[in-house]
C-alpha cells in the first residue's frame, strides 16, 4: 500500500472516530482479524492512530477459528507482534457444529440464511 492511500485510510479512520464519537478515552478496541484487506489495512490504520490521537486508546486483535479454516494465522501474528498489539486466536468450533450434514435440522437453523450473523 503506498504511503497515499496509508494516510488517507489513516485520515478517513480518524475523522469517523471524531464525527461519530467511536471511542471514549481509556477504551479497549479488539479488531476481529479475517487475515482479509479489510480487516488488516483496519487494524493498521488504529494501530497508526493510537500512538497520536487525544483520545487514548488501547488496541488488540483477535481472529475467531469457526473450525473448518484451512489456512493459518502466523502472517497475522506476525503483524501484530512487530507492532506490539496482543492477538488472540479464539476456538468456536460453532462451523462444525452447525454446517455438518445433518446437524442444521437438529439445531433448527438453515447453514445458508444464517452463517454471519452467527458469530457477528
Amino acid at each position: 500500500m503506498k504511503n497515499d492511500t496509508r494516510n488517507k485510510l489513516v485520515s478517513a479512520v480518524q475523522k469517523a472516530l471524531f464525527d461519530f464519537r467511536m471511542v471514549r478515552p481509556e477504551d479497549r478496541l479488539l479488531v476481529g482479524i479475517s487475515g482479509g484487506k479489510d480487516s488488516m489495512a483496519l487494524l493498521h490504520a488504529l494501530h497508526r492512530l493510537s500512538a497520536y490521537h487525544p483520545v487514548r486508546f488501547t488496541l488488540a486483535a483477535a481472529t475467531v477459528r469457526m473450525g473448518f479454516e484451512r489456512g493459518n494465522t502466523d502472517l497475522v501474528a506476525a503483524f501484530c507482534a512487530e507492532r506490539g498489539i496482543p492477538f488472540s486466536e479464539l476456538a468456536s468450533g460453532l462451523g462444525t457444529r452447525l454446517f455438518l450434514s445433518g446437524r442444521e435440522a437438529e439445531s433448527g437453523i438453515q447453514s445458508v440464511d444464517t452463517p454471519c450473523s452467527l458469530c457477528a
